[in-house]
């Protein structure tokens, strides 16, 4: 229990809680499913590979989706931390909407809580943004990508 507050490495309760669920949803699934593909082709690019952990990051493990005109969980990072579900929809949180360079040049900590969340607007922006973030990549690739910063 004392592990829930925060737990850095995968778990049973992140996976089955956090990621399954929204696999069902053809919306999330075909994000998942394009991103996957992507990734693929860029693994051979570690400063690319970078920009898309940043996306998995800020969408799969810890996006916020506007409900009702409220920010809601959907990211598993969020759903399998207490103390972070609850700041993360709290008026304390920094919440930002979605966008692929806003994101593309932020690293994030993978040790703490987040300092701020990318919001979309509905599930579908997800797979909608895919032929963007392609599109950042190469041109991005073709101006050498600059200095991407690492995971802290």
């Amino acid at each position: 229990m004392d592990q829930l507050k925060y737990i850095e490495e995968p778990d049973m309760f992140h996976d089955i809680f956090g990621h399954i669920p929204l696999l069902i949803l053809p919306e999330y699934s075909d994000f998942i499913q394009a991103y996957a593909k992507m990734a693929l082709k860029y693994t051979h690019n570690e400063k690319a590979t970078a920009l898309l952990q940043r996306l998995y990051w800020f969408t799969v493990e810890f996006g916020l989706i506007y409900q009702a005109g409220k920010a809601k969980i959907y990211g598993a990072g969020i759903i399998s931390s207490p103390q972070e579900s609850r700041f993360s929809v709290s008026d304390a949180s920094k919440k930002i909407p979605f966008d692929i360079d806003v994101i593309f040049n932020n690293p994030f900590r993978k040790d703490d809580i987040q300092n701020e969340y990318y919001v979309i607007d509905q599930l579908s922006d997800l797979a909608d943004c895919i032929p963007t973030v392609e599109q950042h990549l190469q041109n991005l690739i073709q101006k050498g990508l600059g200095d991407v910063k690492p995971v802290r």
